[in-house]
């Protein structure tokens, strides 16, 4: 598999990426049954660049309103559009990448108060930092190596310093990067650490309820999700694996259950679900 060719189409709450040059748009439908209508103004699709993915929502600009920016795989780029507050987006602007970005994570890097974007550059493997000037404009990227085709990114400040720090999912190595954040935008020496086989997806929750962030990945090509405990110092220990469906290529974590412990939700290939959860670290058998 190509590193350009590991592209799939993706479907949000709101937004839907693909292989072409526009994001459909829908808004919820007044009924609130969960339905979403086109938005109003004929507003339903924004044109963006070639192979849009991962489009993440955030207020960018500081006024207030949810903005929105998307990888553009095949034109190694960034689209970024602001809202108005109304459902409708402004004409997005473009911020060069490193190659063939494909996931996007959002945080505050530089502790300035503005939203930063991280793009996972699978063509390069590298991850590129675009730091924001609080107006919805992004400086030169700036690029740190993590591991092979990085498929899915984090943040979360996984030892305590009050810093981002950064995660990968290295699709092509089997294995998580982490980076740990400087404070000022940047990023340490990485560090890695084993997963299942072609992890696909990473999240980050505290899985054993000891108030340090753990992680986990689905694991596209050993049908597995892999949780890895934090020590809070930004490592991991050996990832304990729970077998899923056919190529679990997304992860969701909530509170199902009620009972206070970190659920993670694979759907799969097969168009199955499998759920785990526990206080322990070790996840109950899926569902």
């Amino acid at each position: 598999m190509t590193r350009r060719g590991v592209r799939r189409r993706r479907r949000g709450a709101l937004l839907l990426a693909g292989a072409a040059t526009t994001l459909a748009l829908a808004a919820p439908a007044i009924a609130g049954d969960g339905t979403f209508a086109p938005v109003p103004g004929g507003g339903g699709e924004i044109a963006v660049g070639p192979g849009p993915y991962a489009p993440v929502v955030a207020d960018l600009d500081g006024d207030g309103h949810q903005d929105l920016a998307v990888a553009n795989g095949l034109n190694d780029t960034v689209s970024v559009t602001m809202g108005d507050g109304s459902g409708e987006l402004a004409s997005p602007s473009t911020v060069p990448t490193g190659s063939a970005p494909y996931p996007l994570a959002v945080g505050d890097l530089n502790e300035d108060g503005h939203q930063d974007l991280v793009s996972g550059d699978i063509g390069a493997d590298t991850v590129s930092v675009l730091l924001g000037d609080g107006t919805g404009s992004f400086g030169t990227a700036m690029t740190h190596a993590v591991g092979d085709i990085p498929i899915s990114v984090a943040l979360a400040d996984l030892d305590g310093d009050r810093h981002q720090d950064l995660l990968t999912a290295d699709y092509g190595a089997g294995t998580v990067t982490v980076r740990r954040g400087t404070g000022l935008g940047g990023f340490a020496t990485g560090s890695t650490w084993a997963t299942g086989s072609g992890p696909f997806a990473i999240v980050v929750g505290d899985f054993n309820a000891d108030e340090v962030l753990d992680a986990a990945t689905a694991d596209a090509f050993g049908d597995t999700v892999s949780v890895l405990i934090g020590d809070g110092t930004g490592g991991f220990a050996a990832p304990v694996s729970t077998g899923v469906g056919l190529e679990p290529r997304a992860l969701a974590l909530a509170d199902l259950d009620g009972d206070g412990d970190q659920t993670w939700s694979a759907p799969t290939m097969a168009r199955t679900r499998s759920r785990c959860s526990g206080a322990t670290g070790t996840a109950a058998s899926p569902s």
